[in-house]
């Protein structure tokens, strides 16, 4: 069975697929970014539903967060959500069924990207939480 290495292999099928959303400028997380995301759910047929990522985060106080924000990238359609089972939304059933019947042990790793960053005790406070 295939899997992402990790969000930003997912993030690249995402775009490879035509399902990702890049937004550059300046979002006010607060005021602008749960509202596009609404609005496509709201307003848009399924299968032109995209993940969005938000690469310009601010909030309504002008701050500025270093990191990027991806919404709707599990979700947002049938056809997103099968690549991120990577296999074809008529599948996705049967992947469940299957993954259901045959679970995986978590794996212990002791380095990779998920652990570029780390904050502990005090130090969680350090990007404001």
């Amino acid at each position: 069975m295939a899997y992402y290495k990790d969000l930003r292999e997912f993030t690249k099928a995402l775009e490879a697929n035509n399902k990702l959303v890049r937004i550059k400028r300046e979002i006010d997380k607060d005021t602008e970014l749960m509202p596009l995301v609404r609005w496509q759910f709201r307003g848009l047929p399924e299968v032109e539903r995209k993940a969005f990522l938000f690469e310009n985060v601010v909030d309504v106080n002008g701050r500025r967060y270093n990191i990027p924000v991806l919404v709707a990238s599990h979700a947002a359609s049938r056809e997103v959500y099968a690549i991120g089972l990577m296999c074809k939304p008529e599948e996705i059933v049967e992947k469940w069924a299957e993954a259901q019947h045959h679970p995986i042990e978590p794996r212990i790793i002791d380095n990779g990207p998920v652990h570029e960053e780390i904050h502990l005790g005090d130090k969680l406070l350090e990007h404001d939480g």
